[in-house]
């Protein structure tokens, strides 16, 4: 009997001081990493203007659907028509969000993380033509 309450006692004493403990779960979470696009600029003549060239109105050096003259999809080869489609929200719907059809159009390639990381600043940021 003696033995039984020494343990139980013990026992008790144990989950106490096991419970008292402090731990901050926080402590244990990194930050996220920083990414590769964060020190690049997101400006429109240096950074946005060339992503839309490559992707849409000039597709990779051949002739893309959204440039000067095609007629059947908006023409995007300056800032005020890109910002038409960034005010329209557009941009953001298919390019960044790839919702409700994404572009570019599969088999066109796809922007890399880093492109779209971009993008989605700029506009964060306003849009500006910069």
């Amino acid at each position: 009997m003696k033995f039984k309450v020494i343990s139980i006692t013990s026992v008790l004493f144990m989950g106490l001081v096991w419970s008292c403990s402090w731990h901050n779960i926080e402590e244990d979470v990194l930050p996220p990493a920083p990414s590769p696009c964060d020190s690049l600029p997101a400006t429109f003549a240096d950074t946005i203007l060339p992503i839309v060239r490559h992707y849409c109105s000039d597709l990779n050096g051949g002739p893309g659907c959204h440039r000067a003259g095609n007629g059947t999809v908006p023409e995007i080869t300056n800032y005020t028509q890109v910002k038409g489609l960034v005010d329209a929200g557009r941009i953001q719907a298919r390019v960044i969000n790839r919702d409700p059809q994404p572009m570019p159009p599969a088999g066109a390639g796809a922007l890399s993380i880093c492109e779209v990381e971009l993008l989605e600043r700029w506009i964060n940021d306003g849009a500006l033509d910069n």
